[in-house]
């Protein structure tokens, strides 16, 4: 091998090595208890199905439309009832 070759090769193995993680850059990984812990917590999120029966349940809920549709309602009952009672007190007046 040439000195060249080696001086060449020498420099790569330098590269490589300034690339590498040292064992304080390898402390910020988790672990396999960090890994145990993480998956213990898990078991408390929603899962898919957990979320579908939310979704099924939701649609027992009022919608914006829904509540419209009974604002209008309400607003045409209390029409209705002011309507009646002004009625009543006409006649009421009248006797």
């Amino acid at each position: 091998m040439s000195e060249e070759m080696f001086r060449i090769m020498m420099e790569e193995i330098k590269d490589i090595k300034a690339n590498m993680a040292t064992k304080d850059d390898l402390k910020g990984f988790a672990t396999k208890d960090d890994i145990k812990e993480i998956r213990e917590e898990m078991k408390n999120f929603a899962t898919k199905d957990d979320i579908k029966d939310i979704r099924e349940e939701m649609k027992n809920f009022a919608t914006k439309d829904d509540i419209k549709h009974l604002d209008a309602k309400i607003d045409m009952v209390a029409k209705e009832l002011y309507d009646s009672l002004h009625t009543l007190l006409e006649v009421m007046d009248k006797k």
